[in-house]
């Protein structure tokens, strides 16, 4: 039966037989093919195995059936942002999701991202500012935007970095280049503005090599 498959999808992901996954999933999919969990599944297995000729098809597939799957766009817009270099394509994938889920964050960063490079400076920061406002406590939208402004030198990203980490109860931190770059060369932390029964240390010591957003933000800027 349908769900004894899918108990087997699962057990097979667990283990990384990403084979079996895709067999499994293309079973149920011939029945049904509108199965989310299949669809899911299938589209996964396909990113681990690499294979993104059938990825792509099934991309097409997915959204043939139901025109509102997150995932499927998203691998589309990751298809078009990091293998095609279509980055217009990934901004058409961005807002079809943002019709009809306006708050997405991938939606609203990859947007950003897309528009940083193309190097369309005014509409990427009217993207990014959209996305503060609608998700403004954020972390990642918080560090998209902070990259944005850095991009287009406003100087608006060290503020953008510190909003974050005053949100977590950390140091603010300052740069000691011209141009306030924030390689970890030239970061210095603000102390003082830690309360005095706060015992945590600057986030570039603790969080540094261990966050993927903090280290994009700070290695791009």
């Amino acid at each position: 039966s349908g769900k004894i498959i899918i108990s087997g999808i699962r057990l097979a992901w667990d283990l990384g037989d990403m084979n079996s996954v895709q067999n499994l999933s293309e079973q149920i999919l011939q029945q049904n093919p509108d199965n989310d969990v299949a669809i899911r599944f299938s589209l996964q297995s396909l990113v681990k195995l690499g294979n993104l000729e059938d990825l792509r098809k099934g991309i097409k597939s997915s959204l043939k059936f139901n025109p509102e799957n997150i995932d499927a766009y998203n691998m589309a817009i990751n298809l078009a942002l990091e293998e095609d270099g279509d980055y217009e394509e990934a901004i058409k994938l961005c807002d079809k999701i943002l019709e009809f889920e306006p708050s997405y964050r991938q939606a609203l960063t990859k947007k950003v991202q897309a528009l940083g490079r193309l190097r369309l400076n005014d509409e990427m920061i009217e993207a990014s500012d959209l996305a503060l406002t609608i998700l403004s406590d954020d972390d990642e939208v918080t560090l998209t935007s902070a990259q944005a402004e850095w991009q287009v030198n406003s100087g608006k990203h060290i503020d953008l970095v510190n909003s974050m980490l005053e949100r977590h109860g950390m140091a603010t931190i300052s740069s000691d280049e011209h141009s306030n770059s924030l390689a970890i060369e030239y970061i210095q932390c603000e102390t003082e503005s830690m309360s005095s029964h706060n015992e945590m240390v600057s986030v570039i010591m603790t969080v540094y090599g261990k966050d993927k957003y903090l280290d994009v933000a700070i290695n791009s800027i």
